[in-house]
């Protein structure tokens, strides 16, 4: 009777040990999609930080530009006011 309590016990223990390694094995598959869906979005992150930085810098040159160009036309402007004066 013993022997027969203890192989049932010990069915049982195996039978949920089972059950405890399937469900182990699915949280490590879904642990790692989502891992590797998040290593994605990070990428994809890092590609659009690296187009908004050169977005950026393309802009930065613009203002320069701009302000050159600003600089010139304020110097023609008052070389005409001095000429007419």
């Amino acid at each position: 009777m013993l022997n027969n309590i203890t192989t049932k016990l010990i069915k049982t223990k195996t039978m949920y040990n089972t059950i405890l390694e399937k469900q182990a094995n699915n949280l490590k598959d879904d642990i790692t999609a989502i891992i590797d869906d998040l290593i994605i979005e990070i990428h994809e992150l890092e590609e659009a930080h690296e187009k908004l930085e050169d977005t950026i810098d393309t802009l930065e040159h613009d203002v320069d530009r701009l302000k050159i160009r600003i600089y010139e036309l304020e110097t023609e402007l008052n070389e005409i006011i001095d000429y007419e004066k």
